[in-house]
């Protein structure tokens, strides 16, 4: 399943899938908020969230890591990557929240993750098991970026233990 809030990403998926001759898929691709999923709980064994969790306000990325718990598996694994601040224009442990000017995500909300905040936004729901900072730098643009990448393990539900 695939799910964007966005009814532009979904339609351009979907000619990607006719263009590659993986029709079958375009119904796989959903519109929807990440804060409400139309799953039910418990359902997914893993969920990938590629530049997600970092286009939009911190505190909207935890109600969607709230959601996420909710529609994945106990033990289920969870690959996201969220931008780092560190960067030409930031520091390693910046934090903070900026509305993007570009063209490409004009208005929106660019949140910046640490070590830490990445710790506060999974906090008694997953259990890290893998970390990278991953820097890039471009020579030939001479621009540097760096993006966290997290694999974590559902935890089990509250409720669940005796």
């Amino acid at each position: 399943m695939g799910v964007d809030l966005s009814e532009e990403a979904i339609n351009y998926a979907k000619d990607w899938f006719d263009r590659i001759g993986k029709v079958h898929l375009k119904d796989k691709l959903i519109i929807s908020s990440i804060t409400n999923m139309p799953f039910k709980n418990d359902f997914f064994d893993f969920v990938i969230s590629h530049g997600v969790l970092d286009s939009m306000s911190f505190d909207l990325a935890k109600k969607g890591i709230n959601e996420t718990y909710r529609v994945m598996k106990t033990k289920g694994l969870l690959y996201f990557d969220v931008v780092s601040g560190y960067d030409y224009d930031h520091y390693r442990e910046y934090e903070g929240e900026e509305v993007v000017t570009t063209k490409h995500e004009n208005l929106t909300i660019q949140s910046y993750f640490n070590w830490n905040k990445i710790n506060v936004l999974l906090k008694d729901k997953f259990i890290i098991k893998e970390a990278f900072l991953i820097q890039r730098e471009s020579v030939i643009s001479k621009n540097k970026n760096s993006r966290w990448h997290i694999i974590a393990e559902k935890k089990q539900n509250e409720e669940m233990i005796i």
